[in-house]
């Protein structure tokens, strides 16, 4: 399979590409203003705005991607001035590719990378038909991408699917996310720059799974899944930040202060994903949560051995 990756310079982009290369497919990638290379293995590498139609078009027509995988996003929160960059690449620009995407010799599948953040705050984990309302910029960009794509799939001739994931964390992911950035806190605890570990509550239970097996129900989808479906990619057990924070610390063989700021969190107090419809096509999750808190921990590791 040939396949296409839209934001494929972004941390689950990067962990894709992998992936995709290592099941045998070839891969064509399309990268932000700030991709920083390698991007090992690829057959083409092009850096484009997404918002470009006709500089999209002559790509997609180039790469015939029998698969294209659209993870663009402004994943960041942030006030109005974040806004429009938020609905240009996760509407216009995944409304661009689809357009593009309908003038291919061949019929491609069309996977957009939505949010689990797009449902509305429950004490249960949420299903695909669940109420949405979307918490932030990002969750409600992703939200009128998918509508804007259910509206234009079927005069297309693309088959449109949709995955909504929720958090996914791995070695390689960096701030301002929460793990990276307690990852980073432990770092200054054990290197005795610091003896607290800093958040805003610890009271927010989220829905963690491995970026490997994120990636591994993204090739899922594309292959196997109905065309105009949407599926969660969830482990379906939450975890507060709390325990989040001293599973960390128990790892990492320390232990520190925890100091919560007190101020209003930007995403909802709990939310988990229902994994079931997925499940369904044959996925399971294989790295269980502590064993990616080690994977990110020895990354972090790593990263402060080898920096200047």
């Amino acid at each position: 399979m040939h396949a296409l990756v839209v934001g494929a310079d972004g941390f689950a982009g990067r962990w894709l590409t992998q992936h995709l290369l290592e099941a045998g497919d070839s891969v064509d990638a399309l990268v932000g203003p700030r991709f920083v290379p390698p991007l090992a293995g690829v057959e083409t590498v092009e850096r484009t705005d997404v918002r470009d139609l006709p500089t999209l078009s002559r790509f997609v027509l180039r790469s015939q991607p029998d698969a294209i995988y659209y993870l663009a996003g402004v994943s960041h929160q942030g006030g109005r001035d974040v806004f429009p960059a938020a609905v240009g690449v996760s509407v216009i620009g995944c409304m661009n590719t689809l357009v593009a995407a309908s003038g291919l010799v061949q019929p491609s599948r069309f996977l957009f990378v939505s949010t689990g953040l797009v449902y509305r705050e429950a004490d249960h984990p949420v299903r695909e038909e669940d109420p949405t309302l979307p918490n932030g910029l990002y969750a409600m960009a992703k939200l009128v991408g998918e509508e804007a794509l259910r509206r234009l799939a079927p005069p297309s001739d693309v088959e449109v699917l949709i995955a909504r994931a929720f958090n996914h964390i791995g070695p390689g992911q960096r701030e301002p996310f929460i793990v990276p950035n307690i990852a980073n806190q432990i770092a200054e605890v054990v290197r005795g720059r610091s003896d607290t570990i800093r958040v805003r509550s610890v009271s927010p239970v989220r829905d963690f799974t491995d970026v490997r097996d994120v990636v591994r129900a993204y090739r899922l989808l594309a292959t196997r899944a109905d065309p105009g479906s949407i599926h969660n990619i969830a482990s379906g057990s939450g975890i507060s930040i709390g325990d989040l924070i001293e599973t960390m610390l128990n790892i990492a063989g320390i232990s520190a202060m925890v100091e919560a700021s007190g101020a209003e969190d930007e995403g909802p107090q709990a939310v988990i994903g229902d994994a079931s419809k997925i499940k369904g096509l044959g996925w399971e999750a294989e790295y269980p949560l502590r064993r990616t808190l080690e994977d990110v921990l020895s990354d972090r590791r790593d990263q402060a051995a080898i920096a200047p």
